[in-house]
């Protein structure tokens, strides 16, 4: 009888850690977007922004803030917490329970900011466009990669990246210790998918094959992209190449970001070999538990 209440409690507890590891394990929402109205280009209408979740296997939009601030980037750090930036350079912590934003402070970026991204070690980096935004308004064929307080929203210069304009997101990939970033030209071509170190060294990696690509997020492993038109896109790491997974839905606007949390570039056990792991401890345990009874006797 003993054995049996041993056995029994022992089965069930394999059963619900079982379940609570596929049930991390299932496609959920780790994936936050922004979106904006834009009605002509370069114009935002001030107000009407929104921040969601995505939940990437069917692609439904789901706000949490609506009518809001219209945030250029998205980023989470290690604790969970997600901030946004504007383009002008305004830093803000935003509350997904609630539903709210907190200004936190405005760094002297002299440029349009579009990138938001920590390391590591939480450490919190931004991009610029590398397009002056005091006038007169010069573009120029370099980004910039800036260090940002996040405590404050100050912003210090690490360096200029060469040929590398327009830094859309990045996101960072602790397999390699880098960021991916993105290029893209408003009404451009092809944007390009890069690898960018800590101290503002860019490398290609390849063309996208899809323009107009403004935010990267990962779930499981899985790296994907969203253009400004709401396409769902799977991106290749090693080669920059994009494809196409599905439409968003929901939207009422044009994405301008998104986000996930750095746990999630981590791919995730197959659940058949998370079943079969589950098994072979509860094999192991009957097996100790039978060579006791036997010494016993």
């Amino acid at each position: 009888m003993k054995l049996y209440k041993s056995l029994t409690v022992a089965t069930i507890g394999a059963i619900v850690a079982g379940y609570e590891i596929l049930g991390s394990a299932l496609p959920g929402q780790a994936v936050i977007i922004s979106t904006g109205v834009v009605p002509s280009p370069l114009v935002i209408t001030p107000g009407l922004g929104q921040v969601g979740n995505v939940d990437v296997s069917t692609g439904v939009f789901t706000p949490f803030i609506t009518n809001g601030e219209n945030f250029s980037e998205l980023a989470f750090n290690d604790f969970g917490k997600l901030f946004g930036i504007t383009t002008s350079g305004e830093l803000y912590s935003i509350s997904q329970s609630q539903g709210s934003y907190t200004l936190i402070g405005k760094g002297e970026y002299n440029d349009v900011t579009l990138g938001l991204g920590f390391d590591k070690n939480n450490r919190l980096y931004a991009t610029g466009l590398g397009l002056s935004s005091i006038p007169p308004i010069t573009a120029t064929p370099d980004g910039n990669f800036y260090s940002v307080n996040q405590s404050t929203g100050s912003a210090s210069l690490i360096a200029k990246v060469p040929n590398l304009p327009s830094i859309s997101d990045i996101i960072f990939n602790p397999k390699n210790n880098q960021f991916l970033a993105i290029s893209s030209i408003v009404g451009g071509g092809d944007s390009t998918l890069f690898s960018l170190d800590l101290n503002g060294a860019a490398t290609e990696i390849g063309k996208i094959g899809f323009s107009d690509v403004y935010g990267m997020a990962f779930e499981n492993g899985t790296l994907y992209a969203y253009t400004n038109d709401g396409r769902q896109l799977i991106i290749n790491q090693t080669t920059g190449a994009g494809v196409f997974d599905k439409k968003v839905t929901g939207l009422t606007g044009e994405i301008f970001a998104a986000a996930s949390s750095i746990s999630e570039t981590k791919s995730v056990p197959e659940p058949t070999s998370l079943v079969g792991t589950i098994v072979a401890i509860f094999i192991g345990w009957l097996m100790k538990h039978k060579q006791k009874d036997s010494q016993s006797a």
